[in-house]
């Protein structure tokens, strides 16, 4: 079964689905490792969990038909602090 395929429900494609936070993450994510200088240096392992744990610190927010990016509440969230912190965390106690 292709990735894709598990989206199909009732024969709607949910793949394309994206929550404005993850979005958000991704972006944050990128610039806090070009920032600490480890882009390199960090494993994929690390950065997947780095983005695992941020998102687990946030509300989710999903955009529906009409309605722009609310950059005024992700701001408010302080995407990037949350980032950095999950970042900081999981490099500082690393899985076993």
């Amino acid at each position: 079964m292709s990735k894709r395929h598990k989206y199909l429900v009732a024969d709607t494609d949910l793949f394309t689905v994206d929550s404005h936070v993850e979005e958000c993450v991704l972006e944050c994510l990128r610039i806090a490792l070009e920032e600490c200088g480890a882009k390199e240096e960090v494993d994929e392992e690390t950065i997947r969990d780095a983005y695992a744990y941020a998102l687990n610190q946030l509300p989710v927010l999903y955009p529906h038909r009409g309605v722009d990016k609310p950059d005024d509440l992700i701001r408010a969230w302080n995407i990037h602090a949350v980032v950095e912190h999950a970042l900081k965390h999981v490099m500082t106690y690393p899985k076993k």
